[in-house]
């Protein structure tokens, strides 16, 4: 599933889109569980497991509902008890943030705007609120082996579907691929009115992190900052 070779229980088969997919669906929630379910379910089929790759916040999702079924627990105490306390992540927390004053408001042309839905449409796909030295730390599962044996890292970080970019593949839950002409690790997110990125390049062992609660940043635009002699 965190390929992106993923279905819903009805379509065992056949591959998730992304929201876009799903135009019925409101990013900005809320929604009932087992109906966001359905609506994925509902999706005619984009492709056999193996036979294609598109990315899909919505396999993340199914992929959360998994955990908290397996875990028989919420998803976002199961991040906070197996995956934010072990790594010491204290600034990090899943769900919805409303009303937390150390959470930074998301903006859009320079106006604020609501979160989208985190507790069920978002949950387990951009759910995450941290700081930038958690999600620094969050950079050390891969690059210090930390939190995970050691195969599976090594899984999390193997090219498993070439994404259709040069020299890009999918890995679980990290693009695998070239970064301003290095070999690195990476991923971006967003939010209604927030951008993120981190990559860790393993050949200079540099990390890169970006957070901004403004929409228009594109969070790509930093990896010039890798392209100058000081960085190399």
């Amino acid at each position: 599933m965190v390929r992106h070779h993923t279905a819903p229980p009805a379509h065992p088969h056949v591959g998730l889109g992304h929201w876009e997919d799903y135009p019925a669906i409101d990013l900005h929630g809320p929604a009932e569980p087992d109906e966001l379910l359905d609506r994925f379910a509902a999706l005619p089929p984009l492709f056999r497991p193996g036979a294609g790759w598109h990315y899909s916040s919505p396999g993340y999702v199914l992929l959360a509902r998994t955990v908290e079924r397996v875990a028989d627990r919420p998803y976002a105490e199961f991040l906070a008890d197996e995956v934010f306390a072990p790594l010491g992540m204290t600034g990090s927390f899943a769900g919805a943030g409303d009303g937390r004053p150390d959470v930074a408001v998301g903006h859009v042309g320079g106006r604020p705007v609501p979160s989208w839905d985190l507790a069920t449409v978002s949950m387990g796909a951009g759910d995450v609120w941290c700081t930038g030295a958690d999600l620094l730390t969050w950079l050390d599962v891969p690059r210090r082996g930390r939190l995970l044996a050691p195969d599976s890292v090594a899984a999390m970080t193997a090219p498993h579907a070439a994404t259709g970019r040069p020299d890009e593949a999918y890995g679980y839950g990290f693009f695998v691929g070239p970064l301003a002409g290095r070999r690195a690790l990476h991923h971006s997110g967003d939010n209604g009115g927030y951008k993120a990125f981190a990559a860790w390049l393993p050949e200079s062992d540099q990390r890169l992190v970006l957070l901004t609660n403004r929409a228009e940043v594109d969070p790509r635009t930093i990896t010039s900052a890798l392209d100058t002699p000081e960085a190399r």
